[in-house]
């Protein structure tokens, strides 16, 4: 490697240069002006270095883009309330309205102590499947009836007209 390269590595990194280089620049024209450029920026760039100036009404501008800011966010933060809030009453709504809802085997408890009597043996292995299954969970209605009813008006004129057979006229049925 020459010796210029090796003062041109050293500019370039920014690296102190050695006794042996500042010799060198003593007799290449070339190497002294890389050394020197720099320096000679470095310097006129603190002659014409001034503070920039924002221009009038920067204050205000930045004063009023700081409260579109604020106002957005203060909108944001209500509306998120708003939100959280709403969600909050309508899952309160559901688990009132799940809890005042009567247990099905509550419900169905007069029907079984009509039943006609059975055998102590059959009513302990009734109890006992009983308490085995979630009988409560079982019989609660899955929809409401109106929904299903309607679908199931066709169904009622097939069985009615099963029941009630019409017989053709002058005909046996």
């Amino acid at each position: 490697m020459t010796r210029c390269n090796l003062v041109a590595g050293a500019v370039a990194t920014g690296a102190p240069l050695t006794d042996a280089e500042r010799a060198h620049l003593d007799g290449c024209a070339d190497c002294a002006a890389l050394v020197a450029t720099p320096r000679a920026l470095a310097q006129a760039l603190a002659r014409t270095a001034r503070a920039a100036d924002p221009g009038p009404g920067f204050a205000a501008r930045m004063t009023v883009g700081a409260h579109r800011r604020l106002v957005v966010r203060r909108r944001r933060r209500i509306a998120t309330v708003a939100a959280a809030a709403m969600a909050a009453a309508v899952m309160l709504f559901v688990t009132v309205r799940q809890v005042q809802r009567p247990a099905a085997d509550q419900r169905l408890r007069p029907a079984l102590a009509a039943a006609t009597p059975q055998a102590p043996e059959q009513t302990a292995r009734a109890r006992e499947l009983l308490q085995l299954t979630r009988f409560d969970r079982a019989m609660a209605p899955a929809a409401r009836w109106d929904d299903i009813e309607a679908p199931l008006r066709s169904h009622r004129a097939l069985l009615n007209l099963h029941r009630h057979p019409v017989t053709p006229v002058g005909g046996t049925p």
